[in-house]
């Protein structure tokens, strides 16, 4: 019969089907997978709280470099301040009326008074209260009390530092974190350099708010991140996030630089000259420790004049740059007196001490 063979066509109907079924199975799932109007407006609102962002972080930055030259005036006026009173103390030594009248001469409206245990007090307008002894004690209880007392002095001077620091250290890890809740973090953390010691507290959004201390960016910011899921400033080499964290390195340099002349008057004019020993005082403070400040354990002094600054060279340097003026007369018997500007006050000093103006 030979091979017959048959072919059945059952049509393009089963096939159709089938592949109309998996085109709409695929429509469902790309319409599913589609962002939502929500989310849409949503993805837009982060990008441009991002931009807005960065455009502020920039300019925070910008803010606190300018402030810099604010620091730079106060850096000043605590040398020269500091500066003036090592000299100062070297008159109290010799005799209280000739330290007493170098000090009333040098920083206009300051007064000195003996307290009972030969101390001296240095009360200077706008400052906290200084005591040195220029006669050393050898009484082992004296020493012991006014040990204590400089422990005391050195941690509330250095509260306020201490607290910029340990916060500026927090700015720094919470970033490196890259995360939504780390840059919270951060942003506390920053405002607290901002306010350090004041009512911003760690967690409390309206301690940030209605502190009059912590900048309208920094407010911003905190009101952002905490509606906003992720990093408000971006991934780890974003602008922002560097620009951020520039801003907290630029005002902690600039609060080293302030505070360092005071605690080095503290150093060479309240603790070593006074006989006491500074490793039972001092505490580290952030980055400044007993070396940094030039102190010798060894030799249990100062480095030497020749590889430090002298302060008597810092005023024949400030005398050399100010223009001629005319000191106004002090009466001693004032407690205060207005302000004076740093020049007129280096010229005043040296006009009473050497008997000539500047330039001459």
């Amino acid at each position: 019969m030979g091979d017959n063979k048959f072919v059945i066509d059952y049509g393009d109907g089963p096939l159709k089907q089938a592949q109309e079924q998996l085109g709409l199975v695929d429509l469902i799932n790309r319409v599913k997978s589609a962002p939502t109007e929500q989310a849409l407006k949503e993805q837009e609102l982060v990008l441009k709280n991002n931009e807005v962002t960065q455009i502020e972080t920039k300019n925070a930055l910008q803010f606190q470099q300018l402030k810099s030259a604010v620091y730079d005036e106060e850096r000043k006026k605590s040398e020269f301040t500091n500066n003036t009173l090592l000299n100062i103390r070297k008159g109290f030594e010799q005799d209280f009326q000739m330290g007493f009248n170098m000090l009333n001469r040098a920083i206009p409206g300051a007064t000195a008074f003996k307290k009972e245990n030969g101390a001296v007090a240095i009360d200077i307008p706008g400052s906290d209260l200084i005591v040195i002894n220029p006669n050393r004690s050898t009484d082992p209880k004296e020493i012991e009390s006014m040990t204590q007392d400089r422990v005391q002095t050195w941690d509330k001077m250095s509260a306020a530092y201490r607290d910029v620091y340990k916060n500026s250290q927090s700015v720094k890890s919470q970033l490196s974190l890259v995360s939504g809740p780390g840059d919270i973090s951060a942003i506390y953390a920053r405002a607290k350099m901002q306010d350090p010691g004041g009512r911003v507290t760690d967690g409390d959004y309206r301690s940030v708010m209605q502190s009059p201390n912590v900048t309208e960016q920094v407010k911003n910011w905190l009101t952002r991140a905490t509606k906003q899921e992720g990093p408000i400033f971006g991934d780890a080499k974003s602008q922002s996030r560097k620009d951020f964290l520039k801003s907290a390195e630029t005002q902690i340099s600039d609060e080293k630089n302030v505070f360092l002349p005071s605690a080095k008057f503290f150093l060479e004019g309240q603790i070593l000259r006074d006989g006491l020993d500074p490793q039972k005082i001092y505490s580290p403070v952030g980055d400044i420790t007993l070396e940094s400040l030039g102190y010798d354990k060894i030799k249990n002094s100062m480095i030497p004049a020749s590889e430090s600054v002298d302060s008597s060279e810092v005023l024949k340097k400030q005398s050399s740059q100010a223009k001629s003026s005319v000191a106004p007369t002090v009466d001693s018997n004032r407690q205060s007196a207005p302000p004076l500007k740093l020049k007129i006050k280096t010229d005043l000093w040296l006009k009473k001490k050497f008997g000539t103006k500047p330039g001459q």
